[in-house]
């Protein structure tokens, strides 16, 4: 069955009710998860844009809800409509009332108890769920190495290691560089509040030391003396593929 038009009252839109409602970005419900779990008997609303089946020829009302206001399309979250069957397009817009528990593989999905769909997107997403990583052949003509980003713009790094807590930024190099000169907040790796952070690994970015990177960044100017440059990403990194 197709899920009725969310109910908008005259003089306001999708937006407005939405924020009424106390709806999260899909990949926000994830930051805060610790606060919508179907154990504790909490609820919520999530919005975003449907994906495919979660797994190819796999139970089609398990979908993809990918987050549309970061990362370009790479950042979703498992739906389960069961037992409602949803019948949505990928990329229909949808708000979706419901709450976090763990499948028998101790995966999270948000369980579906309300769907209402939202008005149409104006454009694609370029990129497919699950911490997409593209590649190009060079580096942007504008890109810099990123400890001689003064503002914003275009970055070239690479990482040290995989960081213990990516909330607070992964650890960054110039191109070819020795020692760490920045340090780097990707989309998504918000600190959960209140320290009730639920994500498991799979949940987080995968980059690999050595390898350049590049990425459009802001760098931020409340720093303390002495402390690392922080900048956060305003994309999804792009690896340079190019001999």
């Amino acid at each position: 069955m197709a899920p009725a038009r969310l109910a908008v009252p005259a003089g306001q839109d999708d937006d407005d009710v939405l924020q009424q409602l106390g709806a999260l970005p899909a990949w926000e419900a994830v930051v805060a998860r610790g606060r919508l779990l179907h154990r504790r008997e909490q609820q919520g609303v999530v919005y975003g844009r449907l994906g495919a089946p979660v797994e190819e020829g796999g139970d089609p009302h398990e979908r993809w809800l990918v987050d549309e206001t970061e990362a370009e399309g790479a950042l979703a979250i498992r739906v389960r409509f069961d037992p409602e069957r949803v019948i949505l397009p990928a990329q229909a817009r949808v708000a979706v009332w419901g709450a976090w528990t763990v499948d028998e593989g101790r995966r999270w999905y948000w369980q579906a108890t309300r769907v209402a769909t939202l008005a149409p997107a104006t454009a694609e997403l370029p990129l497919s769920p699950g911490f997409a990583l593209p590649t190009i052949a060079e580096a942007p003509a504008d890109a810099v190495p990123i400890s001689t980003l003064e503002s914003g713009g275009q970055v070239l790094f690479e990482v040290r290691a995989n960081p213990e807590d990516p909330t607070a930024g992964w650890d960054v190099r110039d191109p070819g560089g020795k020692r760490t000169v920045a340090r780097l907040l990707l989309p998504g790796e918000h600190p959960a509040y209140g320290g009730m952070d639920y994500r498991t690994a799979d949940e987080h970015w995968k980059l690999t030391p050595k390898v350049l990177y590049t990425v459009p960044a802001r760098r931020f100017r409340h720093t303390q003396a002495g402390d690392l440059p922080l900048f956060r990403a305003r994309g999804v990194p792009r690896q340079v593929v190019a001999p």
